[in-house]
């Protein structure tokens, strides 16, 4: 059994999801016991499936959503979903999640936030290569006050990001002789068909060539950064203009309603799965029910603690390999 203490919220996983686990969370994996356990993952052993909350598409996992419950069950066949429910059920008094990239330096942090696909995780890569900062997180981080702790799971590295030589040797190393030619004919498919649903399947090729690499492995030299306290956050934004454009612009309390709306987003099929069980079992978790109101006053606490810029990025600049501007220094 594996158990994983994340700032305070511990999961104890066991079976095979624990190899998953090590590899995504080893960062906060902990060798001693630990008397309170808030979330146990657990393999089915005493029947074929567990009971599930919904039979679409993913028979093989029990949610705990009601207030008492804390066990999550699964089997075999529903390995590739146990991470993403255990991180919907995470929850803190005074921390939560923002979906997020960010980079620190002499304990400040940079955060780059934002909708999937605006390049957060192509300017984490862009100042990592650059050296001399801490790796926070490309996906999510977690915040609280006016600190950034990291989250560093293994980093997403997308079709776009390959396009740098070095970034495309470590991540993929003799397998960029092939990789890249593939991706090559997605892109020139999507560019080519004549119908969007055609369009609509070679992003759909795209999104899935993604790959997920330890930070270690792409910056041998990189470490994870500490808590640090907040200097900006960017909250990036793409549109079919000319040029890179920075404003001052979004008030703190617009990023948290903005930022909020996000995070469900990206948390929906939890979402929809607790809703569907509310709707059919009409039992409530509390911290779930609740969980906008509060995600935004932690977000709004944050927010207007730090200096915030709005970033407006031309709809194709590939920002891994962009001469970025000293703003984005510490």
């Amino acid at each position: 059994m594996g158990i994983y203490d994340i700032y305070g919220f511990v999961i104890a996983v066991e079976g095979p999801a624990d190899k998953i686990f090590h590899k995504e969370y080893g960062y906060f994996k902990v060798s001693k016991d630990t008397v309170k356990i808030d979330l146990f993952v657990k393999p089915v052993r005493d029947q074929k499936n567990p009971p599930v909350k919904s039979v679409e598409n993913f028979e093989g996992i029990y949610i705990p959503f009601a207030n008492d419950e804390k066990v999550l069950l699964y089997d075999e066949a529903a390995l590739n979903k146990v991470a993403y429910y255990c991180e919907c059920l995470m929850w803190w008094p005074s921390k939560t999640f923002l979906h997020a990239g960010g980079v620190a330096k002499n304990g400040k942090a940079i955060v780059f936030t934002g909708a999937g696909g605006v390049g957060k995780t192509s300017i984490v890569l862009n100042l990592l290569k650059k050296g001399g900062y801490d790796f926070l997180g490309d996906d999510w981080l977690i915040i609280e006050g006016n600190k950034a702790f990291a989250f560093p799971r293994r980093i997403h590295i997308f079709h776009y990001n390959l396009k740098d030589k070095e970034i495309a040797e470590r991540a993929l190393g003799w397998r960029r002789f092939y990789y890249k030619p593939k991706l090559k004919l997605f892109e020139l498919g999507r560019k080519l068909a004549p119908h969007k649903y055609l369009k609509f399947t070679f992003d759909i090729l795209l999104k899935r060539s993604m790959i997920s690499v330890d930070i270690q492995k792409l910056f041998p030299k990189v470490k994870i950064a500490p808590p640090s306290t907040i200097s900006k956050i960017f909250y990036l934004e793409r549109k079919r203009i000319n040029e890179l454009e920075i404003k001052r612009d979004i008030t703190p309390r617009e990023l948290a309603r903005r930022m909020v709306h996000v995070n469900m987003s990206e948390q929906m099929l939890f979402f929809r799965k607790y809703c569907e069980y509310v709707y059919s079992y009409g039992i409530e978790n509390s911290q779930i029910a609740n969980r906008m109101r509060h995600d935004f006053e932690i977000m709004y606490e944050t927010f207007r603690n730090s200096e915030i810029y709005r970033i407006t990025v031309p709809e194709h600049l590939d920002l891994t390999r962009y001469p970025l501007p000293s703003i984005f220094d510490v």
